[in-house]
């Protein structure tokens, strides 16, 4: 009887499930013309799934689970469209698209935590594309972005940079990849982004306090890197990039594979690079008071080498998506001798080889281990992270007079060894149980474990771990305001254990101990919440608010520093009695467009009630070879400021654009400027299109770009200011048909055309007067192949 009821529920079961699959049909049409649109990318967020409308402007979506589902759809030369969809049945839709010249709308503003489109989210966010990577051609990611306003980079030498939001970096600037936060070393202003840009195809960032959806350390914004595009369904893609660039004779090679079988898709990416000591427009810098030579305008012993790999496996179903990517970066770096606080002539001399790696150098390896996996459910979808890295950073150089106090072996050049372990949990449930709202509950996790090692000390060893919870609502009944709001809870303990180093005597016994670091377990909890509104009194206007608090957790090295911290030529020193930072924002968002033109203006205001800084003091490091000692300090500070863009369109082929940023920051105590502080910069450029397409050559674009960054004159005490510089760049970019199936993209820009002598104020070698890299030539050549699988 009962294998009969059992084969009799199978049966049922098995024909509700057939009942249940439906399929989504749908024609777009251009809006102005009437006419069908092809080529268009139509995508599904909660299963990923997408496709390209026919030549007839038809797409299809067949098996599709009952639900909500959200439906966009983008082209090039037309607007972002989309639309909640219901699908209980087999759906047909007609759709009407809007033509535009303006680039910065056919941007894909859906991929932040709440999927929403730009125009409905109260958040200033930014989208880029690899196209936009490629042309910027930076030496670095952070360098890449540098043309957003907003966004600069703290640089030390041409391959290493991290990325400044509004004048904030180092733990304030949140980096997720896949969903996971990226955790290296990065309280450190010498310490750069463990991320190969030729595996960046797309990213966001959200300019001001983003700490409801991500949590701590996302107090000024965050770069979010976002999962490739999976290629269509039966296509495999392979693509090879090379890049040669002349002031630092850089060159490497990237290869990438990619396939989609019946929803099975595989992704393989190798890259290589390596360059030599790099040029600057100066033969001398100062060092103590002390004038040193620079031989051949080349800063000896910046060359470095990169060797990345990264390799994703996933599913695609009618329930939802599942994949696993494993990456894994590594680098070596010189650092030029004068940068980090131990010059000696012999170390400056050329020695006839402007590639090799001396010492002293850093070496750091990231590994990471990603997994993401999105379920679709009736009323929503729920997303899971989880992921594992390993950074370990060492770094290199000669004995130190100082390191003698320590018990070490002088041959031993290991200075400094860092590595961290993390572990991440992230789930995300999405859904939407009345109309017009859409929620997320949220929640957090993550274990951090930093153990040390090296003849060096600068900061602890250190274990912590984190969770937070979170809720956001989104209201939408009427087409023209977006509300949206949500709180969330945070604990966190960070347990930091002692550091005391022996002091030595002549005969090798301990005559007195120096406590560097106490023993700390601290545990805080923090309440954070935003609430804005999106207004769309017509088409063409959109006003955002966003009101919000954030918080961000002292990093163990603003607890427990107490060293020579080499790579930014200075002695840093911690304190144990800070506070959680807590910050109160205002932003606001004007954005005007039409057909052929669109403005965007962007003020903010933040207050902090305990801002941590590191201040420089009138002290110097009684260690040799230290410099002047910086001590974490702490202040309620007023920050503000506002960046302007703009684009308009004379004719279809000539784009202007330009752009402005201005910060102004206070430590109400002192009613001092905080420290390392961005100019204010100002930029324009303009981009013919000179031939759109032909039989050989298509897309060739010509453009240059004049960028003034004004003085620097607001400063803290006893930090230099700057004088003011301008820079000119030329770029060019185009594609070159080499046979019916296979075409070649060229990149190519020069990079400070004049030449320019300038000092960056938030360069590490600012504080020697050695100014940033000469005039430069890149070149990068892409060739891109596809195949079609039966």
């Amino acid at each position: 009887m009962f294998p009969k009821y059992f084969i009799g529920l199978i049966v049922l079961l098995a024909v509700n499930i057939i009942h249940a699959q439906c399929t989504l049909r749908g024609i777009v049409y251009d809006n102005e013309s009437k006419e069908v649109v092809q080529g268009a990318v139509v995508s599904i967020h909660e299963n990923q799934l997408h496709t390209l409308t026919n030549a007839e402007g038809v797409f299809e979506f067949k098996n599709i689970k009952p639900g909500q589902y959200h439906i966009h759809i983008n082209l090039l030369g037309f607007e972002l469209w989309s639309q909640n969809i219901l699908i209980t049945k087999d759906t047909l839709l007609k759709i009407n698209i809007n033509p535009t010249y303006i680039e910065l709308k056919n941007f894909v503003l859906e991929y932040n935590l709440t999927k929403t489109e730009s125009e409905k989210n109260s958040l200033n966010i930014e989208q880029i594309d690899k196209k936009f990577i490629d042309r910027e051609a930076g030496n670095t990611l952070a360098q890449s972005l540098e043309k957003i306003p907003g966004v600069s980079s703290m640089n030390v030498g041409v391959g290493i940079a991290k990325p400044v939001i509004r004048g904030m970096t180092f733990n304030r600037v949140m980096v997720t990849e896949n969903g996971i936060k990226h955790e290296g070393q990065q309280w450190g202003a010498d310490h750069g982004l463990e991320i190969d840009q030729f595996n960046v195809e797309r990213l966001e960032i959200v300019k001001g306090p983003a700490s409801l959806l991500y949590g701590s350390d996302a107090m000024a914004g965050v770069i979010n890197i976002l999962p490739a595009p999976i290629p269509l369904e039966g296509h495999i893609h392979t693509n090879i990039a090379g890049v040669y660039r002349t002031n630092n004779d850089a060159w490497g090679i990237s290869a990438l594979s990619e396939m989609n079988i019946k929803n099975n898709f595989f992704r393989i990416r190798y890259t290589n690079l390596q360059y030599g000591d790099y040029k600057v427009p100066a033969d001398s810098f100062i060092y103590n008071r002390y004038v040193l030579p620079i031989y051949n305008e080349q800063l000896k012993n910046t060359a470095g080498k990169e060797n990345n790999f990264s390799a994703t496996a996933g599913i695609l179903r009618n329930w939802g998506s599942a994949k696993i990517t494993f990456s894994l970066y590594k680098q070596q770096a010189g650092l030029f001798a004068g940068a980090v606080g131990i010059p000696r002539l012999y170390q400056l001399t050329p020695d006839g080889n402007n590639r090799n790696i001396a010492l002293p150098m850093q070496d750091n390896t990231h590994l990471k281990i990603l997994s993401n996996i999105n379920f679709k459910l009736k009323c929503g979808w729920l997303e899971n992270d989880i992921g594992f890295q390993n950074n370990m950073r060492k770094e290199f150089s000669f004995a130190h007079v100082h390191g003698t106090m320590f018990n070490y072996n002088p041959y031993d050049t290991l200075a400094l060894a860092l590595n961290l372990n993390t572990y991440a949990y992230n789930a995300r449930l999405h859904f939407n149980p009345l109309n017009h709202f859409r929620n997320i509950a949220g929640l957090s996790l993550q274990l951090m474990q930093n153990n040390i090692g090296g003849f060096e000390y600068l900061i602890p060893e250190y274990n912590t771990a984190s969770g937070g919870v979170y809720f956001f609502s989104e209201y939408n009944k009427l087409n023209k305001i977006t509300l949206n709001g949500g709180v969330r809870l945070d604990m966190s303990n960070i347990v930091i254990k002692k550091f005391d180093s022996y002091i030595y005597d002549i005969n090798g016994n301990v005559s007195d101990v120096w406590h560097r670091s106490p023993q700390l377990n601290k545990y805080f909890y923090n309440f954070s919440g935003s609430l804005g509104f999106s207004y769309l009194p017509k088409h063409e206007l959109n006003v955002k608010l966003n009101l919000g608090k954030s918080f961000r957790v002292p990093t163990a090295a603003e607890f427990g520093s107490n060293g020579i911290h080499h790579g930014t030529f200075r002695h840093e020193m911690g304190d144990a009695t800070l506070k959680a930072e807590q910050g109160y924002h205002l932003d606001l968002a004007l954005v005007w467009h039409d057909k052929k033109f669109i403005v965007k203006t962007t003020p903010y205001l933040n207050y902090f009630s305990n801002y941590i800084f590191l201040r420089p003091s009138a002290e110097f490091s009684l260690l040799p070879d230290a410099g002047q000692i910086y001590r974490y300090s702490q202040a309620p500070a007023l920050h503000t400021g506002f960046e302007i863009y703009s684009e308009y369109h004379l004719v279809e082929k000539l784009h202007l654009e330009a752009t402005a940023e201005y910060l102004y920051n206070l430590n109400l105590n002192t009613y001092l400027p905080l420290p390392f502080t961005p100019p204010a910069t100002a930029s324009f450029s303009a981009e013919y299109e000179i031939l759109k397409n032909n039989k050989s050559v298509s897309d060739l674009l010509i453009g240059s770009e004049f960028k003034f960054f004004a003085a620097q004159n607001r400063t803290d005490r006893n930090e230099m200011q700057t004088p003011a510089y301008k820079l000119l760049s030329l770029f060019l970019s185009t594609q070159v048909k080499l046979n019916k199936k296979m075409s070649m993209e060229i990149y190519f820009k020069v990079h400070n055309l004049l030449n320019e002598k300038y000092l960056n104020h938030i360069s590490r070698y600012r504080l020697l007067n050695i100014p940033e890299q000469g005039r430069n030539f890149s070149i990068m050549l892409k060739i891109p192949m596809q195949f079609n699988v039966k």
